[in-house]
This record gives structure tokens, C-alpha cells and sequence, in this order.
């Protein structure tokens, strides 16, 4: 195994670098094939990036453990003054993805009954309306029209804003401080984006507490009031610390990897005229479709762990106490799982075992919104265009981050059916 920033497996970008984040293509193919399980020295990570290493990894949760709230919290690193706005906020605690079994098992508990499959159906046709409803400004105006924010961004933010209480008076609100949570996350924000960050997450939660209160004095149809009252038998309920962490998490996992989907998959559209005919001819397609967009382009494309014991991975060791990348998006086109992995493929015959929602103890629990949100994002705008296209000149690019892969801003050409 390569255990230097030089030599084979990192000839070009190094590997956790923002360059290999923006493009992680080349360098995810070399490591699948000379350093699988790889030790990043400049940042002291453990990358892990063929499939079956990183399903092996996530069917061993007692060794590859979910407690990193260190690592996405570590407050050693920010400025005096993001510290100072968030000492005016609620402590971090963990929650549903930095627990291990058996506080895991309560919060799973606990926050599976706000997204039930009757919750989730549910929702079904407020998302259908919701598309429409935005699509019809979209094409209405002058072209070409950028499809994330008037599009891609708004649909899931609406949806999970309506199961959480928002205000649609306060969208740009929930939208500026998903963002600020997401550069945060990134590991690589700025000093000027962490305190941003900081304010915004204060923000959130004072703004949170607020709907909680609200809730539990008056309850209504939605998530929020499901998981505050939220009880098993044998579990109390989430208290305000823990209920504004689960929400700051379905901010980012309700909103932000759903919006990179759906404007991976219209980005796609719009690249390849044959596919648009395709799925408009077999509508019934558009399933797989959803599934090879959440393969190709991951909108997670890693999660961290961290070894609660010393032990070998793709017969690599792995010290007790490492901290450990899964980088999903290079398993989900890794070359010995999959034929022509970096083909999409609508009727691919394994179109579901793909690692954009994780796996094990830990397979996200709005797998299904997200994907009933995109199926739909994607039927509506196809029956209502001809032709999408991306707009004259435009070069599409990719952010850096550590966990997340998305398009800011996908100018695109439509012709109305």
C-alpha cells in the first residue's frame, strides 16, 4: 500500500485535495486499483474506496464507529469570533448519525415515525404540485434560465421547509443557512465562511426552538411535530438540544444532497438528446434512471468513521483511534462491482445496490422522499419540455467538498413540448 503523497496512486491531485474534490474521477480510479485502503498522510485520513471494502467497513459498526462528531464539530480550529456568536446557541450533541448502537438505536427509533412510508406517500402530491407550480415560472421566463435555483434548489427545500415548520416568508432564511452549514461541513471553509457558518447555525437554532415550542403546545401534520412527539415504551422523548441537532442534520440531508441529485440528473438530461427520448418513450425508466444518477454522481459521496479498535480492511491494518473516509462515490463506480461502471444505464440489473444512501445501521433514513422527490423533479420536467439543453458556452463545475458533490448553477435551454 502507498503510504506517501507521492508515487502511483496520487501521480496528479492529492487524494482528499481540493483538486481531487472537484474532479474525483482519475484519482478514485487509481486508488481503487494500487491503494484501495489508503493512508492520507497530510491529513491523517484513511481512505477506503473499492465497494466491497467499504460495505465490509459498514457491517462493522462496533469497529468502524459512527461517534465522529468530533471531526464535522471540532471547534479547535475556528476563530475567536465564531466562537464567541456560538456560545450564544445550544452545545452540539450526537444524534442520529454520530451515535453508535445502543444510543443509535433510539434515535433510529425515534426519528423513523416522521418518515413513515404513509408520511413519505403522503407527501406525493404536494412535491407534484410543487413541481408544476415551479416549472410554470421556469418556462415562462426568458431563456435560458438557471434550472438550480429556480428549480433543482427550491423543490426540496420546499417540501422539507413544509415538514418543518417554515414559513414560506422564510425560505431565503432556511436557504442561507443550509448553505452555511454545508461550507462548514466541507473542511475546507474559510475563516470568513466559518463564522458565517456560526451565525447561521445560532440563527437556525433560535429560530428552531422557536417552532419546537410551537409544536408541542399545538401539533400539526408534519415532521417537526412528529419527532417532538416522538416516544417509544422503553425511550423518552427527544429533548432541545438533540431535536435541533436531528433538524440541522435533515437541513442538509433533506435539502442539499436531494437538490445535488436533481440537478446531477438534468445536467445529465441535457448532455444527451438520446437519453431524453429514451425516458420520455418509457416513462416507467425514470426509476432507474433516479438510481444511476445516485450511483454516477453521489450526491454524499463519503461519510467518516473513526476505529474504535485496531483492525484490517481489505487486508490493510487500520489503527484504533484513525479516522476513516468511505468514499461512496468511488465504491458506486468501482470496476469489480460493476460493468461499464461509468455508464448510465436505466435498466441496469443491480440498480439499487449502490452506496449514495450509506448501508448498514446507518442507510439514510429519507432514502425514500429523496427518491420520490428527483422521480418527480425529473417526470415533470421532461413532460413538460421537447428538448433540454445546456445553455450556449456554459461549462458546468463541481465545488469542493469533502462529503458533498453538487452544480451551484446549471443554465440550461428549454423547448416547450
Amino acid at each position: 500500500m502507498n503510504d506517501e503523497t507521492t508515487g502511483p496512486a496520487t501521480d496528479g491531485a492529492r487524494p482528499l485535495s481540493a483538486e481531487h474534490l472537484v474532479c474525483p474521477f482519475d484519482v478514485d480510479s487509481r486508488l481503487r486499483a494500487e491503494a484501495p485502503v489508503y493512508h492520507e498522510p497530510v491529513d491523517d485520513i484513511w481512505v477506503v474506496s473499492r465497494y466491497d471494502d467499504v460495505q465490509d467497513a459498514l457491517r462493522r459498526p462496533e469497529v468502524f464507529s459512527n461517534r465522529f462528531g468530533r471531526i464535522i464539530r471540532s471547534r479547535d480550529r475556528l476563530p475567536a469570533e465564531a466562537l464567541e456568536i456560538l456560545a450564544e446557541g445550544w452545545a452540539p450533541v450526537d444524534t442520529l448519525f454520530t451515535t453508535d448502537p445502543p444510543e443509535h438505536r433510539r434515535f433510529r427509533s425515534l426519528v423513523s415515525k416522521a418518515f413513515t412510508p404513509r408520511r413519505v406517500d403522503g407527501m406525493a402530491a404536494g412535491i407534484d404540485e410543487t413541481a408544476r407550480t415551479l416549472l410554470a415560472d421556469v418556462l415562462s421566463a426568458a431563456s435560458p434560465v438557471d434550472i438550480v435555483s429556480a428549480y433543482a434548489a427550491p423543490l426540496p427545500m420546499i417540501v422539507i421547509a413544509d415538514q418543518l415548520g417554515v414559513s414560506r416568508d422564510d425560505l431565503a432564511l432556511f436557504s442561507q443557512w443550509s448553505r452555511a452549514v454545508v461550507n462548514e461541513l466541507s473542511r475546507l471553509a474559510t475563516p470568513e465562511q466559518q463564522i458565517d457558518a456560526a451565525r447561521a447555525c445560532v440563527a437556525f437554532q433560535h429560530y428552531f426552538h422557536e417552532r419546537i415550542g410551537e409544536r408541542r403546545s399545538v401539533p400539526a401534520d408534519d415532521m417537526l411535530s412528529d419527532l417532538v412527539h416522538a416516544e417509544t415504551v422503553d425511550d423518552r422523548p427527544l429533548d432541545d438540544a438533540e431535536l435541533l441537532m436531528m433538524l440541522q442534520q435533515l437541513l442538509v440531508a433533506g435539502n442539499e444532497t436531494t437538490t445535488n441529485g436533481i440537478a446531477s440528473g438534468i445536467w445529465r438530461l441535457a448532455t444527451d438528446g438520446d437519453l431524453q427520448r429514451d425516458l420520455r418513450a418509457e416513462p416507467a425508466s425514470l426509476e432507474g434512471f433516479v438510481e444511476e444518477i445516485l450511483r454516477l454522481e453521489a450526491p454524499i459521496q463519503g461519510m467518516w468513521r473513526v476505529m474504535a479498535a485496531e483492525a484490517t480492511l481489505g487486508g490493510v491494518t487500520i489503527p484504533e483511534g484513525a479516522v476513516v473516509m468511505l468514499r461512496y462515490g468511488s465504491a458506486n463506480r468501482d470496476e469489480g462491482h460493476y460493468d461499464a461502471p461509468a455508464h448510465l444505464d436505466p435498466v441496469r440489473a443491480n440498480p439499487r445496490d449502490h452506496l449514495a444512501f450509506g448501508g448498514g445501521l446507518h442507510f439514510c433514513i429519507g432514502a425514500a422522499l429523496a427518491r420520490s422527490e428527483m422521480q418527480i423533479a425529473f417526470a415533470r420536467l421532461l413532460e413538460a419540455t421537447s428538448r433540454i439543453a445546456l445553455a450556449p458556452g456554459v461549462e458546468v463545475e463541481h465545488g469542493p467538498h469533502l462529503l458533498i458533490r453538487g452544480i451551484d448553477s446549471l443554465p440550461v435551454v428549454l423547448e416547450v413540448a
